[in-house]
């Protein structure tokens, strides 16, 4: 399973929004060095920026210039009055381009709109583009995307300022992930094939896992699926054929128990095993579902095994046997249960072998469920009218629809 122990660190880009003046021009707007510019510099050149100074620019082919001491190229844009006309001291209009001093690369190539109207961005590291991205109010907006040498990395989808969601790339099969922020800190992260099939994903609250995270194949099929609260993982979950197959419980990171099950109803429980992967302690065993037998376990050896049988009331039988007793016939003969009825009368059959009487709660029916103690037994003596008993019977048949019960012990 993979548990994500991670902290979605936004790329830090300053815009300086606030200080933009100028703009670019709309010619050359795919060089990338400064020194490619189709212009030759005549006479001493302004210098900028310097924030202790007024910026001035150079108009060069109708195209504002703003220079490094150095002489080199610091930025160029277009700028504009309110006719429409190249003016040093206008507003700025369409692309304006940033250059970096040491090698004349350009960095940043920002779009405005007359007058003074931020509307996109694009950012570059040595002429390959690593961001780009549209503004609304001075504000991202829309979709960002972020690139690492010329690839595709990261795509973040904001709301005039507010991050939306997250997507992050890959070379490998899981080509990217997704954070839906919401307003009450529920968080949705998930993981995708390269074909678009969820792989997975889950949601997380304060940064911390938290919910049902699950795992895909590649098919779209659920093969895990673990629970986490605040972080912590309480329960993995593994399937086969999109039914559990196992069922493991953790408490503050360490295995505690664990669950199997066949064609998904459970079969085996008991505590996790040792270091040397022997079972230890008691694990229960199932029937369809049904607690069938308990078994210690002690370095991998079973030392001792007790058999438990599922429980049903006398009135429960009677009632079965009433309506269908073919069908009951099918359903219980020979199967041990814990009969839980109250004793009627505590007699004798026509051998003179003890015969206990239990009503099924109707005292207006004719039937009841005859019971036979086990032989050796004799807690039979000490049963009272009316008192409420469990006993451990098998169910042999039935007479005139009441069902019988032999082999009985006495369980309570």
């Amino acid at each position: 399973m993979k548990t994500l122990s991670f902290y979605l660190t936004p790329i830090i880009l300053s815009l300086g929004l606030s200080n933009l003046s100028v703009v670019a021009a709309e010619s050359d707007e795919n060089s990338q060095r400064c020194n490619s510019l189709p212009f030759s510099l005549e006479g001493i050149p302004q210098t900028g920026p310097d924030p202790n100074i007024e910026y001035k620019g150079k108009l060069i082919d109708g195209i504002t210039h703003v220079f490094y001491p150095s002489g080199r190229l610091q930025r160029r844009g277009k700028r504009i009055d309110e006719n429409g006309n190249p003016d040093i001291n206008g507003k700025g209009d369409g692309a304006f381009e940033i250059f970096s001093e040491e090698d004349c690369y350009l960095t940043r190539r920002d779009t405005w709109k007359y007058p003074s109207i931020h509307l996109f961005s694009e950012f570059f590291d040595k002429g390959l583009l690593t961001a780009k991205g549209k503004y609304t109010d001075n504000q991202r907006d829309g979709i960002w995307e972020y690139y690492e040498n010329g690839t595709l990395i990261v795509k973040r989808n904001w709301k005039v300022g507010q991050l939306q969601s997250l997507e992050s790339f890959t070379d490998g099969d899981l080509i990217n992930r997704k954070d839906l922020y919401d307003e009450n800190g529920i968080n949705t992260y998930t993981e995708i094939y390269a074909d678009g099939i969820l792989s997975f994903g889950g949601p997380f609250r304060d940064d911390k896992q938290h919910g049902d995270w699950q795992i895909y194949d590649k098919s779209g099929t659920v093969t895990q699926i673990d629970y986490f609260e605040k972080g912590n993982k309480l329960t993995e979950e593994f399937f086969e054929n999109e039914v559990i197959a196992r069922r493991n419980h953790l408490k503050n990171g360490t295995y505690v128990s664990v669950e199997y099950f066949e064609n998904g109803i459970l079969d085996q429980k008991g505590p996790w095993w040792d270091e040397n992967g022997n079972q230890q302690g008691v694990w229960e065993y199932y029937e369809n579902g049904t607690l069938d037998r308990k078994a210690t376990w002690k370095d991998g050896k079973n030392s001792k095994q007790v058999n438990i049988y599922p429980s049903i009331t006398c009135s429960k039988l009677v009632g079965e046997f009433t309506a269908n007793e073919m069908r009951a016939l099918r359903d219980h003969k020979n199967k041990t249960y814990i009969i839980s009825a109250r004793v009627d009368s505590v007699g004798a059959d026509m051998f003179d072998e003890p015969e206990i009487t239990l009503s099924d709660g109707d005292q207006w029916s004719f039937n009841s469920c005859m019971a036979k103690p086990a032989e050796g037994e004799d807690f039979f003596y000490d049963l009272d009218k009316d008192q409420l008993v469990e006993m451990e019977c098998v169910v042999t048949g039935e007479v005139m629809g009441s069902p019988v019960l032999e082999g009985c012990v006495l369980v309570n």
